[in-house]
């Protein structure tokens, strides 16, 4: 069965913080500041698929929700 998704609403937030410092947040909605980023050494999706030179990229949407087995649940 191919199911869609539609979102009906959205929120926008400002967050005033520091300029030396990136805020980010976790699945949950959760904000963290960071004040000394690091670049991840290592990165794999579900044990498997290396995903460290996405990760790497600039911007913020180059991996959300990447999940390598959307297409087995589809039966496509």
């Amino acid at each position: 069965m191919h199911e869609h998704q539609f979102t009906d609403m959205a929120d926008f937030w400002v967050i005033t913080h520091e300029k030396k410092n990136q805020v980010s947040a976790d699945k949950k909605g959760n904000l963290y500041c960071i004040s000394a980023p690091q670049a991840p050494l290592l990165a794999r999706l579900n044990d498997k698929k290396d995903v460290l030179a996405s990760l790497l990229k600039a911007g913020d949407n180059v991996l959300l929700f990447m999940d390598d087995t959307t297409a087995l649940k589809g039966g496509n």
